[in-house]
């Protein structure tokens, strides 16, 4: 294996660390406010849960992804995940 190869793979390795530890903050998060609040506002929701997971991550550590990669990729992962809760509960 060359030091390109061996790089690529300690790249692929740290970047699914990363994005599972976010997953597994997002998660839990998105589906406590939605249990929580119920319908109410997507947007007011969303910040909460933003503002509560980049507590979570200060507190913690562990993510050696940029602060510019969490800003863009926290609220995407939790617009996804309210709208899928949003189409399996339509009266919310």
């Amino acid at each position: 294996m060359n030091f390109f190869d061996k790089l690529k793979k300690w790249m692929f390795n740290k970047v699914s660390r990363d994005l599972g530890v976010i997953f597994a903050l997002v998660v839990p998060e998105v589906f406590n406010a939605e249990r929580e609040h119920g319908g109410g506002t997507g947007e007011a929701k969303r910040a909460q849960v933003v503002a509560s997971i980049k507590a979570q991550i200060a507190k913690e550590g562990g993510i050696d992804a940029p602060a510019w990669v969490l800003d863009a990729l926290v609220p995407f992962l939790i617009d996804l995940l309210l709208d899928g809760v949003k189409k399996d509960n339509p009266g919310n």
